[in-house]
């Protein structure tokens, strides 16, 4: 189950359906809260290790 991080980069990449990298998702999700590409990267991260995304 993806904490709150993951699930919003996980909604973003679903919303646009489109490959996104690491700084677009940051400037989508900062009024969510996200401020630090690392805050993306380990949400990244984590969807990957499960199986939710996949890196290209």
């Amino acid at each position: 189950m993806p904490g709150r991080n993951q699930q919003l980069v996980l909604d973003a990449l679903t919303r646009f359906d489109r490959p996104m990298g690491a700084y677009e998702l940051l400037g989508l999700l900062r009024q969510e809260g996200l401020r630090s590409p690392l805050q993306i990267y380990r949400a990244l991260d984590q969807l990957i290790e499960e199986g939710l995304v996949h890196r290209i």
